[in-house]
């Protein structure tokens, strides 16, 4: 029998349990423990800012005091409270939460982490760490619960789906079907109660197809009753109404307001992804889609997906503040924002009693001077985590056996292993056109033993470096690489070590740099210049100081940048991503995403 209990009915034997305790220091018969005075409080249930006082008990609201005071009905004995805070008229807002992130994305370990987004008033995060659990399976899913212990903030994790992400097309580290993704749902009475659902079903063309493997996933989860996040580009009509109707209710892949305006209609969530470097071009149309259809904000929230350090650090940026304001930019009401950001992101997990400032809701709040800005003080569960912008106390730092695994399963390479050659009566070679996201793919006739060069395309290959011998090749136009290489294992979702590039010799210098770190991201500039990002946990992230990783993230980008102007390094992330509409390269071969079959590099 399942032991899936929901994160709502985790929340509300909680807050029975405390029930009394809260009514007792409401009627002045037990002390509070904090009231904070003289705040304008932002609430986000009746669409007003006013100004009160905040009175909290064992990590509940359990009154304010609005201005200007009311006469009681009934003569109660005076509050009281141990300790008092002075806002000093300052804002008073409901701490931010994260619908939808990937821990991994960010360079850093969850701990880590946590520390660094308490700063930017995000109290709490729903995570999906299916890269990690592509590198190494179960044992990468427990080391992110036990590394999230000691998190200043809220660390809820979802089960990933899609592991690999599309089999028989990729291979990963593990392989996860059904029966083990119901025994990791299962684990939402174990470890610290930190499972709440099923992550991003990234396979939605299977899933629309009623593909076995894909459908026994989703029914794992649906007769567990547990949350069921999606992940689905530009569907409409009966896609839309199949994988909604095997329970996916969120979606954070809308590109324009046309799918804003589709998803709601169809009663599917918008999770809204605004955040770093994924703000592009259709962010304005598809705020103002919001607004139109979704002026409460009762079927959108905020996520970021992927969001890097450099950027969390960055005082003009942040987290989910940062999508606070590019909301507002765009037109959104600041309230109804400020709500996208928390009471939205809790009620579309189902949870009640969190995520607004009111009797009876958790004590997670954040004091700033504007909406959007980073805090000066943030509250988890009624306790300060940071005050005047710092963290209260620094919690102790933990080694984990994990983090020591060099999980590049890959001997050293040669230039030769990054040669591309043809006989003679090959006549057309097939082209990746790389665009910002989606790709295309052209021919071109060959002309000489040097084709790829003569062209002026760049080359890619991605090794397997989980044991297996394969190597998938490819070529690309429109690329932004103007000579040498650049290697990553940061490489969506399988993260096999990808490595594009101009020059054999660059290639397999990047690679080896790799290799023998560990993992992360190395690029080789014409002049034959080593640049290194550490990545060693999992290849994927850095057990170091946010900071270092960060200035080591900012000199890759620089070095990057110096040969290629305006180029984003990262960019070769996704070229291994066999779930993004157009032409892939993993280790098996070229991917033709829709048509879900490998294409020849030569005709």
């Amino acid at each position: 029998m399942s032991k899936y209990v929901s994160l709502a009915e985790r929340f509300q034997q909680e807050y029975i349990s405390i029930a009394p305790t809260l009514l007792k220091a409401a009627r002045g018969e037990e002390v509070c423990d904090l009231v904070i005075n003289n705040a304008r409080i932002v609430n986000v249930l009746s669409h007003e800012i006013i100004p009160g006082n905040i009175w909290i008990k064992s990590g509940y609201i359990v009154h304010i005091d609005y201005w200007p005071n009311r006469p009681e009905l009934v003569p109660l004995a005076p509050m009281y409270a141990e300790y008092e805070y002075n806002a000093n008229g300052k804002l008073a807002l409901p701490g931010f939460a994260d619908a939808h992130m990937h821990v991994e994305s960010t360079m850093l370990t969850p701990a880590s982490l946590g520390r660094v987004l308490a700063k930017c008033g995000t109290t709490a995060i729903f995570t999906d760490p299916h890269e990690i659990v592509n590198v190494a399976g179960e044992e990468a899913l427990q080391y992110m619960i036990c590394n999230s212990d000691n998190s200043p903030i809220r660390q809820f994790l979802l089960v990933p789906s899609s592991v690999p992400a599309v089999p028989g097309l990729e291979n990963a580290g593990a392989d996860w079907g059904a029966g083990t993704i119901g025994q990791m749902l299962d684990l939402s009475t174990d470890s610290k109660n930190r499972v709440v659902g099923l992550a991003e079903a990234m396979q939605y063309l299977d899933i629309i197809a009623g593909n076995q493997r894909a459908t026994n996933i989703t029914a794992a989860a649906r007769e567990r009753g547990a949350f069921m996040q999606g992940h689905i580009f530009s569907a409409f009509g009966r896609d839309l109404s199949v994988y909604l109707l095997e329970g996916m209710t969120t979606n954070h892949e809308v590109l324009t307001a046309d799918d804003v305006m589709h998803s709601i209609r169809n009663g599917e969530r918008v999770d809204v992804r605004l955040a770093s470097s994924l703000i592009h071009k259709e962010a304005r149309h598809i705020v103002e889609a919001l607004v139109k259809c979704d002026q409460f904000g009762n079927m959108s929230e905020t996520c970021t997906d992927d969001v890097h350090v450099a950027d969390l650090l960055d005082p003009e940026m942040g987290h989910v503040n940062h999508t606070v304001q590019q909301l507002i930019k765009y037109g959104d009401d600041p309230i109804v924002a400020v709500k996208r950001a928390s009471l939205s992101v809790w009620q579309s997990y189902g949870v009640d009693r969190i995520g607004a400032i009111a009797p009876g809701y958790v004590a997670d709040i954040q004091i700033s001077d504007d909406i959007g800005h980073k805090p000066t003080h943030v509250m988890v569960n009624g306790k300060f985590a940071v005050v005047d912008g710092e963290l209260v106390e620094e919690a102790e730092q933990r080694s984990f056996a994990f983090e020591d695994i060099n999980t590049v399963n890959r001997n050293p390479l040669k230039p030769a292993d990054f040669s591309i050659v043809t006989s003679d009566d090959k006549k057309r070679v097939n082209v990746i056109t790389a665009g910002e996201t989606l790709t295309g793919m052209i021919q071109i006739k060959l002309k000489t033993s040097q084709f790829w060069k003569d062209e002026s395309l760049v080359a890619i290959k991605v090794f397997n470096r989980y044991g297996l011998p394969n190597v998938g090749t490819g070529l690309m136009t429109g690329y932004p690489l103007l000579g040498g290489a650049i290697a990553s294992t940061v490489s969506h979702d399988s993260h096999n070590l990808t490595v594009v590039y101009a020059d054999e010799e660059a290639a397999a210098k990047a690679a080896n740099a790799l290799i023998e770190c560990g993992g992360g991201i190395a690029y080789v500039s014409p002049a034959g210049k080593l640049t290194v990002l550490p990545l060693p946990v999992g290849g994927l992230m850095s057990s170091g100081q946010p900071e270092i990783v960060s200035k080591q993230f900012q000199a890759l980008e620089r070095a990057y940048q110096a040969d290629n102007p305006g180029a984003n390094p990262m960019n070769i992330v996704i070229m291994a991503l066999p779930v993004v509409p157009g032409y892939r390269v993993s280790d098996v071969g070229i991917v033709d995403v829709l048509n879900r079959k490998i294409v020849p590099l030569f005709e």
